[in-house]
């Protein structure tokens, strides 16, 4: 019974709720409340048997019984991996929320995310990824998955050719999707040469090197599975699928296509970084920080820390090009925390970004310099300091949040102080004073000032205590460490 439902569920999913509008949708489907409260319907049904299989699998007495129909199992669910148009409409009125659900470790809920989940977990639990961990279902597995998808790829061919539907290409893109998913155990299938390794390999010559502009979701789809096999491409593709990011990048017309090259930057610089290719992406460089600058300064939180991510992940590829674009860098990673100052993962790449610059001596000097008054008017909550009166009136920073950025600004302090030779006079006359003189004044409850405020107030006295005892505070007389130990944690 439950099968039947799942098969008849799919089917009907991809007549009403791919290929037709909501108002196509037959009112039999529509979801209803039961007198408990519960809501009843189609999808809940869909949701209620992906959630029963996927219990079921977590027994091992009962999976002898989904492993003679795995085949067909992972083509239904690849059936309600497809786009909707519902889901499209959203995607392009909000690329944030694009970029949250097409995360493969999304928080978001969907048919198309709980279909690929369970997906997952069936690979997870039979798939082999290396040698030394080789699972007895990984042949069983990766067979019935090229098979599930040799099934869809056939099925669109035939209705491209009697032009019944001109969706067709959804059914391609799902199975783009779950493949670049599963891509680390079908990389390893290709390398080692086991069975169904052609026939992965074909798949992907045959989709990936005759690219469908026409549909952005299936054009950036494309890319997005490039990128996810990019380590096993060979270096003029490789080369030429950088170049069509970093341009789709700097391509404003197409917004849908820019967050697919965003998150295909993203594995692209993962995948190079990881197999030491850093000389086919070089000179494209430019050109990806360009787009991925531009992009930065003017979108929502979401997109940013992508975005900062990839900036992360630059900078480990090419340090003379790093120290060449700092300002830039330092641009963006600076605007970002200013912008979104209670967002702590946001605050945490930009700082592992800034640890990255103060690292190379062609950019620490620059940085801190430009850094440190920033830094100090911060921690004296002092809007008239030429620093950032500047900032304010161009609304980067707020009054308002001047309190919340004193612990971000401490614990970017202590990344300066750790990074320097020792402490120079700004450090000493101003930042170190402007710190103790905050943590004082800050509350008691104020954990986070403390607990910045503790780890800058020891990188201090670890770099340069002699420093600190030669300071004198001009309205105590007091000298830098008899401060240090009035301090009211």
């Amino acid at each position: 019974l439950i099968w039947q439902h799942l098969t008849t569920s799919a089917q009907l999913y991809v007549k009403f709720k791919v290929n037709s509008t909501e108002s196509d949708f037959n009112d039999s489907f529509s979801e209803s409340v039961d007198s408990d409260g519960e809501t009843i319907g189609f999808e809940s049904l869909i949701y209620t048997i992906i959630d029963f299989v996927n219990s079921t699998f977590e027994f091992a007495k009962y999976r002898v019984l989904i492993k003679p129909v795995l085949s067909d199992l992972l083509y239904y669910l690849i059936c309600f991996v497809q786009m909707t148009d519902e889901q499209m409409e959203k995607w392009q009125s909000n690329l944030d929320q694009l970029i949250e659900e097409d995360d493969i470790d999304t928080s978001a809920f969907s048919i198309r995310i709980a279909a690929q989940d369970l997906i997952m977990n069936l690979a997870r639990d039979m798939t082999t990824l290396n040698d030394k961990h080789t699972k007895k279902d990984d042949d069983l597995f990766k067979i019935a998955f090229l098979q599930a998808i040799q099934r869809h790829f056939s099925e669109a061919s035939e209705l491209e050719k009697t032009q019944k539907s001109s969706q067709t290409w959804k059914i391609v893109e799902s199975c783009l999707y779950v493949m670049g998913i599963l891509s680390p155990t079908i990389i390893y299938t290709i390398k080692s040469g086991k069975n169904a390794a052609n026939e992965y390999k074909s798949i992907l010559d045959n989709v990936l090197l005759n690219l469908n502009m026409a549909e952005s979701f299936m054009a950036g789809r494309s890319l997005w599975t490039a990128s996810r096999f990019s380590q096993i491409m060979n270096d003029q593709s490789l080369d030429n699928f950088l170049r069509i990011t970093s341009t789709l990048l700097n391509t404003v017309e197409a917004p849908i296509l820019t967050v697919y090259a965003l998150r295909a930057t993203y594995y692209f610089f993962e995948n190079v970084q990881m197999n030491q290719r850093v000389s086919v992406i070089k000179p494209h460089l430019p050109q990806f920080l360009q787009g991925l600058v531009s992009i930065g300064m003017n979108c929502n939180s979401d997109t940013l820390y992508l975005i900062l991510q990839i900036i992360d992940l630059l900078l480990e590829l090419d340090s003379e090009f790093t120290a060449t674009v700092s300002s830039s860098i330092c641009s963006i990673s600076l605007s970002s925390f200013l912008r979104f100052p209670d967002d702590a993962i946001i605050f945490d790449v930009v700082l592992s970004i800034f640890d990255r610059l103060f690292a190379i001596d062609q950019c620490f000097c620059e940085i801190q310099k430009r850094l440190l008054p920033i830094i100090v008017a911060i921690l004296n909550s002092n809007p008239n300091d030429p620093s950032i009166s500047e900032l304010i009136s161009n609304n980067k920073i707020s009054l308002q949040n001047m309190a919340i950025l004193q612990p971000q600004v401490m614990d970017m302090l202590t990344k300066i102080i750790n990074h320097s030779n020792g402490l120079n006079d700004f450090m000493i006359q101003k930042a170190y004073p402007s710190m103790i003189d905050c943590i004082n004044k800050a509350f008691k409850d104020s954990s986070a000032i403390f607990q910045s405020g503790t780890e800058c107030l020891s990188a201090f006295l670890k770099k340069g205590s002699d420093f600190i005892a030669r300071y004198v505070d001009p309205t105590t007389n007091q000298n830098g460490i008899i401060l240090a130990l009035n301090v009211s944690f």
